[in-house]
Order: C-alpha cells, then structure tokens, then sequence
C-alpha cells in the first residue's frame, strides 16, 4: 500500500482552510504560511518535495526541513490566544468516528490526560508525529489518550485517510472535523498543533508545529500530570 502526498494536494488543501483560520494573524504549518491581509488571506507556499510512504515507513520518510519544523516549547501565538488557553476547559471535540481505538471525547477520556492532536493527510509532519504519539500511548500504558481530529478537505477520500493512518502505523482514536466546528472552537495556531489536556478535562499544553523536540517535552509534561 503506498500513500502520495505531493506539494499540489497540499496547495489545494490549505487553500480551503484558509477560511477557518481567518482571524489568524500569522498560521505557519505543512510548509505553508498565511499572512493575514485586510480582507483576505494571502498564501505563500514553499515548494515541497512529494512524500512517498509505504510498508518501509521510516526508510521512506524524508528528515524534516527547516521549514517544516515547528517551536519547540508551548506556542501561544497571536492566533491562538483568541482560543482556549492553559488554565481554561478544553472545547468539547465533535466529530464522526474515523477508526483507532479508545475514547473519542473530552468526556469520554476524563480521567486519564488527554493528547487532542489535530492533522491533515496533507501535513508532512503528521507523517513524523503519529508514530511518536503511538510510542507515548504505548509508554504510557493506558494512562494517555490520544485523540486525532482530522481538519482535511470535505471531498477527501477516507480511503486516503486510511491509508495515511495505517501506513504510520496508529491505533489510537482518529476523528474528522468535516463541518471544521471543532477546530473553530480551539482557534488553531497551525497544523499540526496540539493541546494536553489533564485528567479532568483542562488544558495544560499547547503546542503549534512538530519538531524534533516535541515528542520529549510532550514526554516531560505527560509524566508530570501523572504524577499529580
């Protein structure tokens, strides 16, 4: 089974979030960056190379550009302080069931921190990140939910999705945000981003981007919340 990601399929599919992330003044994610004008958004997009993965994921998988890395602490830009903050309840996630296994909402989770990551077939950092939170669900046997709220196109194809799952080799929960309600609610900063939630329901964490450092310092906050 292979999977093509190419630099046209993400073009296309970040034009159609601009709309959703309007009140933005600056979203930086899957090689792409927005720039808020007066009335519109302008895109300037970085040329990226096609992303070819199958069963040899990590032979296949290309390391991760300067341009494509994310910060490396808790982001809290200008975009996302519209947005729930640390201290604040995490937004209810609505969503239709994708595959994975495990709770699907804030609720359902309550009791057990919570990892909401939100992604898009067509962010090449995904590809890096859903095996990374597959080792933390692993490592923390049960005490870490993750879920994965999809934000891809209305016209995407759930084989496609599929594909990307499997190929990445996640068996934690995968949601898609089709009417975007949820990623409205949560105002993100960029795709990928993600928020940690502790076990009765607050945000602790946001991250906006995937870097190589933020499976360890999501590690990090993880086992502290646990700890508690």
């Amino acid at each position: 089974m292979v999977l093509a990601i190419s630099s046209g399929v993400i073009g296309r599919s970040c034009r159609l979030l601009g709309g959703l992330f309007a009140t933005a003044a600056i979203v930086a994610g899957c090689g792409t960056t927005w720039v808020q004008a007066p009335t519109k958004i302008v895109k300037k997009a970085e040329s990226l190379p096609v992303v070819i993965i199958g069963t040899g994921l990590q032979e296949a998988l290309p390391p991760l550009a300067p341009d494509e890395l994310g910060d490396t602490n808790d982001v809290i830009t200008q975009a996302a302080q519209l947005g729930p903050q640390p201290g604040q309840y995490a937004p209810r996630i609505v969503a239709e069931f994708v595959s994975g296994i495990g709770p699907t909402t804030i609720e359902e989770a309550r009791g057990k921190v919570i990892l909401v990551d939100f992604w898009a077939t067509f962010c090449a950092p995904c590809l890096h990140s859903f095996p990374k939170y597959q080792a933390l669900v692993d490592q923390f046997s049960g005490n870490l939910v993750v879920i994965a709220v999809s934000v891809d196109d209305l016209d995407t194809d759930k084989v496609h999705m599929d594909d990307f799952i499997q190929a990445t080799g996640s068996r934690f929960s995968v949601v898609r945000d089709k009417d975007q309600q949820t990623a409205r609610a949560y105002r993100l900063p960029k795709i990928p981003s993600s928020f940690i939630v502790d076990q009765s329901g607050i945000i602790r964490h946001i991250h906006g981007g995937y870097s190589r450092d933020t499976i360890e310092e999501m590690s990090r906050q993880i086992k502290a919340l646990l700890a508690k």
